[in-house]
C-alpha cells in the first residue's frame, strides 16, 4: 500500500512539472544540461463563445499593452486569422569570473485564432551579444545553461526560465484579461 502511495507520488509530481517543460526543450553538451525554447509547441486557450474577431482584437489590445511600440513589434498579420509579433523578451543575467553581465533577449510569437479558441507558437527567442574585440556580435538562439559538467545547478540559469516562463505567463494573463472584458465591458 505505501508503495502505491509512494509511486503515485512521484508520477502526480512528473506530470506537474510535465507541464511547465512543454515549453522547453534540453539539450546536453558535454554533461551539461541547457534549456531552450521549444520551437514546436503549440499552445492553445480556449474561449468559450468568443469568435475568431473578437479574440484577434483581444490579442491586439494585449500586444499594445504589452509592447510599447505594438505597431513595431507586429511583423504580420492578417485579419482575425493571424498575428506575428517580433519583440524584445527579458534579460538574461550571466555570471561569468564573479562578475554579472545582463543580455536582451528577443521572441518571435505566432498566434492563430478560431472561433472559441486561439493557439500562440514561440517560435524563435534570440539573445543580443554586443561585438568585441573577440566576438562579432549579434542575434543567437537563446540557451539557458542550468547545470555545470559535474551536475550542479546553475541558480542564474534557472531563474532565467523562471522569468521567461512569467514573461509567456504575462502574454497568456493580458490576453485572457483582454478577451473577459468583452463581456464585462459590453455595456459601459
Amino acid at each position: 500500500m505505501k508503495k502505491a502511495i509512494i509511486i503515485a507520488m512521484v508520477l502526480a509530481f512528473n506530470l506537474s512539472n510535465a507541464q511547465v517543460d512543454s515549453l522547453w526543450t534540453i539539450t546536453k553538451v558535454k554533461d551539461a544540461a541547457y534549456k531552450s525554447v521549444d520551437k514546436e509547441t503549440k499552445h492553445v486557450l480556449e474561449f468559450e463563445g468568443k469568435t475568431a474577431n473578437e479574440l484577434y482584437n483581444s490579442t491586439r489590445v494585449a500586444i499594445g499593452s504589452l509592447w510599447k511600440n505594438p505597431d513595431e513589434v507586429i511583423a504580420g498579420e492578417v485579419d482575425n486569422q493571424y498575428i506575428k509579433v517580433n519583440g524584445g523578451a527579458t534579460s538574461v543575467a550571466v555570471s561569468s569570473l564573479g562578475a554579472i553581465y545582463y543580455f536582451n533577449t528577443r521572441v518571435s510569437i505566432t498566434f492563430k485564432f478560431k472561433d472559441n479558441k486561439m493557439m500562440y507558437q514561440i517560435t524563435n527567442q534570440e539573445t543580443y551579444t554586443s561585438p568585441s574585440e573577440y566576438t562579432s556580435g549579434g542575434w543567437s538562439s537563446t540557451m539557458y545553461q542550468v547545470t555545470r559538467r559535474n551536475g550542479k545547478r546553475i541558480i542564474a540559469g534557472f531563474d532565467a526560465v523562471t522569468e521567461f516562463e512569467l514573461f509567456v505567463q504575462g502574454i497568456e494573463n493580458a490576453i485572457i484579461k483582454e478577451v473577459e472584458s468583452l463581456t464585462t465591458n459590453e455595456g459601459w
